[in-house]
């Protein structure tokens, strides 16, 4: 029994440390560039905004884990994920092309150009991030459903290997030299899909061939 619950367990708290270790690589990474002050604060408020509005997107590993019991609920969850992945990507395109980003950036945060300009670049590279980071919250659950936690702190891993490796070989590149924020917009997009293609084949692997059949 203990060994099962530490195998349940113990990729779980590996997730957990590896994220928080995963944004000190990245920072690391930008620190070392030019205006790198500028990069850390536009890029780190731009993340702290994509992360307060995709706060829904985090609890679709618990949905999936409880609603998802067969074929169609399966289909009607994965709609919903589909859904609300893409009203997250059209609220952080209003952040960045509507009147309310000028509330929240600039007034709300007191952030003044050029800064209040990285930071809405910054927001419009990451419109495509959203439905990575859902599908890989709903994949997630589906793998704890059949207590395969191990492939979610496998992915988690990857996808900090395959950031910081992004990290090191883009620092030297002239095109990363000459506009700083590609480098933690990049670095990333090649985690989140490396996250999500690991957790992407691990139900393909393990759920998809029976274990979504209707009892």
């Amino acid at each position: 029994m203990y060994r099962s619950l530490l195998r349940f367990l113990v990729p779980l708290a590996l997730v957990i440390l590896i994220r928080d270790l995963s944004n000190q690589v990245l920072n690391g990474g930008m620190a070392r560039l030019p205006e790198a002050t500028a990069t850390l604060a536009s890029f780190g408020l731009a993340f702290g905004l994509f992360f307060l509005v995709a706060a829904p997107l985090s609890q679709l590993t618990s949905t999936s884990l409880v609603l998802v019991t067969g074929r169609s609920s399966y289909r009607a969850v994965r709609n919903y994920v589909w859904l609300l992945c893409l009203l997250i990507t059209v609220l952080l395109a209003s952040l960045d092309f509507t009147p309310l980003g000028d509330l929240v950036i600039e007034r709300a945060h007191g952030i003044a150009p050029p800064f209040s300009l990285l930071v809405r670049r910054a927001l419009l590279w990451l419109m495509g991030a959203p439905i990575l980071y859902g599908l890989t919250h709903f994949y997630s659950g589906l793998l704890l459903r059949v207590r395969r936690t191990a492939i979610n702190g496998y992915s988690t891993l990857a996808g900090i290997v395959t950031s910081t490796v992004t990290v090191f070989l883009l620092l030297p590149l002239p095109f990363v030299q000459a506009t700083p924020l590609l480098l933690p917009v990049l670095a990333t997009y090649v985690r989140m899909v490396t996250e999500m293609a690991i957790v992407g084949y691990g139900y393909w692997r393990y759920v998809r061939p029976g274990q979504l059949a209707e009892a």
